[in-house]
């Protein structure tokens, strides 16, 4: 609602909920004495014509869902509020099967004296308007539009008691409070008359609420505040695994990780406006978001948290509404019953897949970013996924938050969650002493990728730890390929029955890529008993989980996810994604999407083939292959060369590479291409890895410099890893 908005029906404009312009033009008229129908009077003949040129200046499809109000007290007499109004009612549901003139000449007296005078103005204003005469099909258009409302307000009057009533009826909790609510309406409805501003929903709850009135949820959207209250706690619960770490089977075993200057700077962040939490995979934004929802809600603020990859099934129709809720969210949230400063937080925007999901959430945040001034969107996402989402960074324009802030997304409103502090780890070797071993190991190891900081590798280790593994044995799998294949081993390999449980695997991985989601029914699959054992065990082995509930629907035993976001991806690379080189190449070739929409499982499978082969062959077998792909996407041909970067220790990691360049003569050939994605994929590797391979980079470069003469090509890469072998040198040094 806007009040003296600049429009040539200015007094007031309703927003209607059932278009994005969807309007109701009001024009007020308080008057004492009554206001004949004629064209001597200014209030009736002033109002026509504003009608007329508003209505004009509507295109037709805007035309066919908004409103031309005009709203009068009592006072200004019969022929406007009883006889006019009527014959337009009249109109509107009568006169579809009959000629104009019948319709006219079928009223009473009052009625058609009213309408007559209606029209004859409206067809002067429009030949004013648009130097034409309007004809039938326009001017009855018009009619159809045009309304006139009774309202008697002041002190004491119809409208007033009629207002209280309703706030008493429906709005309010306490009944005796319907004076002081109304009276806080209308100081604020002045303001907004005087200052031209806009009023909502949202609005009106915060001033009764801040006033101190109590409200009771709107009757139409008290069942989804409830769906959404349902679903928050049980997103609540899902999180909660990411809080702790389980060494041991009992309550007693897990360790929670606090993560206090992470979650005081968050708190912060999110008070100053929309704002995305970013991070690398297994940095812990899930387990960050439980703390901080939890925190909201304890000082009293409204929050409701949905998990990104649940919010809409797969294949249905994509709309604003979620499943279960019968009103678009923005509408319920305008419509929360505190009418508190709220938070809508959602985890895991990088989980959804597939591409027309995406876009439907995002339209879904800024749906309320743009209708809910009150309600602060609050949603985490991968940093890589955030680099490479221009709608994403687009929707969310600004800064990011001081002392959490990352380079790689500038120009985002972002809080980037760095790994575990030393305090953090430290307070974890005080309270489980079985993990110290792994801890140090990992952080003397320069190829440990820092794993012992990360939530999900802690998490991984304290599972192994529980299934028996020494702590001694623990600490030689200090590096996230290799931890990550131990688990994978002893959870799904070791036992009996480990081929029909990888079969299975198998078959559930491929089912969800085929649909891009994360949430998978058995019931689309043909699984026989074995398979639906296997699932069972694989549920026991901490690989498979199912949801409880969703959106307040229960869940049978045949929704099945994995239990960690990484855990997915790492389950597709072993699973799915085929391990030997050519089948690889043919693989990534014959779908060249994938990579792009599942770059970890990439990534993870890159990794499997590079320890594979201890002289690289295979490798850069693939890797070469796929840079000389035109058609594949620039992401996927630049993965293997940032694996290399990453894992280079020794020279001939990076010899089949160096004969390939050798061996080219074209500047376009896959090797040159490899080698620039090969310097780039060094800028960005951590520094202990860098200096881990030191001298075999040395001596690549070398190699290189020899072969500048010849091949000027190598000159740019050949500048980028010397610069970025020097800044590594300088680092250390200090």
């Amino acid at each position: 609602m806007t009040l003296q908005v600049a429009e040539t029906v200015d007094d007031i404009v309703l927003g209607l909920r059932f278009g994005r312009n969807a309007r109701a033009f009001v024009s007020a008229k308080n008057r004492a004495k009554s206001v004949p129908l004629t064209n001597k009077s200014a209030a009736f003949t002033e109002t026509v014509e504003a009608f007329v040129i508003q209505f004009c200046k509507l295109s037709p499809e805007d035309r066919a869902v908004s409103r031309l109000v005009w709203t009068v007290p009592s006072t200004v007499g019969k022929p406007a509020v009883s006889y006019l109004a009527r014959a337009l009612d009249a109109h509107r549901t009568e006169a579809s099967d009959a000629s104009f003139t019948a319709f006219i000449n079928n009223r009473n007296k009052d009625h058609k004296k009213a309408i007559d005078a209606l029209i004859t103005l409206a067809k002067a204003a429009w030949k004013k308007q648009t130097k034409t005469s309007a004809v039938e099909h326009e001017l009855r258009e018009f009619l159809r539009l045009v309304y006139v409302e009774v309202h008697d307000f002041g002190s004491g009057n119809h409208g007033e008691r009629t207002a209280e009533a309703l706030l008493r009826s429906h709005v309010i909790k306490d009944a005796t409070e319907g004076g002081r609510a109304w009276n806080v309406l209308e100081h604020l409805f002045g303001a907004a008359d005087e200052l031209g501003t806009t009023a909502t929903a949202a609005s009106l709850r915060e001033a009764l609420t801040t006033a101190g009135i109590k409200l009771n949820a709107a009757p139409d959207y008290a069942a989804d505040v409830e769906q959404l209250r349902n679903i928050t706690k049980r997103n609540m619960a899902r999180l909660r695994q990411h809080t702790t770490l389980q060494f041991g089977p009992n309550k007693t075993d897990a360790t929670h990780l606090s993560r206090r200057d992470d979650l005081a700077a968050l708190s912060l962040a999110v008070t100053e406006g929309d704002i995305l939490l970013t991070g690398d995979p297994g940095c812990g934004k899930s387990g960050l978001i439980h703390a901080l929802v939890e925190r909201l809600e304890a000082k009293g603020f409204p929050v409701v948290l949905l998990l990104a990859e649940e919010i809409f099934a797969p294949g249905q129709k994509q709309e604003n509404t979620l499943p279960g809720l019968l009103h678009p969210l923005d509408e319920i949230l305008a419509n929360w019953p505190t009418g508190n400063r709220g938070y809508l937080v959602t985890d895991a925007l990088d989980a959804v897949r597939d591409p027309e999901t995406q876009r439907s959430v995002r339209r879904l945040l800024e749906e309320v970013r743009q209708g809910n001034a009150h309600w602060t969107v609050f949603a985490s996402v991968r940093e890589f996924d955030l680099k490479n989402s221009r709608e994403l960074r687009d929707a969310f324009s600004g800064d990011g938050f001081k002392g959490h802030s990352s380079p790689e997304v500038a120009g985002v409103a972002h809080f980037f969650l760095a790994s575990l502090s030393e305090s953090d780890l430290k307070h974890l070797a005080t309270r489980r002493p079985q993990i110290r071993p792994f801890l140090a190991s990992a952080e003397n190891n320069p190829r440990s990728l820092s794993l012992h900081k990360s939530p999900f590798y802690l998490s991984l280790a304290a599972e192994l730890l529980r299934n028996g593994v020494t702590p001694t044995r623990l600490a030689d799998w200090s590096s996230p390929a290799v931890l990550f294949r131990k688990f994978w081993d002893i959870r799904v390999e070791e036992g009996t029955d480990s081929d029909q449980r990888e079969a299975t695997l198998t078959s559930v991985c491929r089912q969800m890529v085929g649909d891009r989601a994360m949430v998978l029914s058995t019931t689309q699959m043909s699984l026989g008993k074995a398979e639906l054992a296997s699932i069972r065990e694989l549920k026991s082995r901490g690989i498979l989980q199912s949801p409880i509930l969703r959106y307040g629907t229960s869940l049978q035993p045949d929704l099945i996810r994995f239990t960690h976001h990484l855990l997915h991806d790492y389950a597709i690379a072993r699973a799915y994604i085929p391990t030997d080189s050519d089948q690889f190449s043919n693989f990534a070739i014959r779908e060249p999407l994938l990579p792009v929409f599942y770059r970890q499982s990439f990534m993870f499978a890159l990794e499997q083939l590079w320890d594979s082969d201890f002289d690289r062959g295979a490798f850069w077998k693939a890797a070469l292959r796929l840079e000389g792909v035109s058609n594949l996407h620039g992401l996927t041909r630049i993965l293997a060369p940032v694996v290399a970067a990453r894992r280079v220790e020794e020279f001939h990691d990076l010899e089949p590479l160096l004969k390939a360049i050798r061996a080219s003569s074209k500047e376009d050939a896959g090797a040159y291409k490899a080698l620039r994605h090969l310097a780039s994929g060094l800028q960005d590797a951590p520094v202990a890895s860098v200096l881990a391979g030191f001298r075999a980079w040395s001596e690549f470069t070398q190699c290189l410099g020899a072969l500048l003469p010849s091949t000027p090509t190598v000159e740019g890469p050949l500048v980028h890893i010397m610069a970025r072998l020097n800044s590594a040198n300088e680092i250390k040094s200090k």
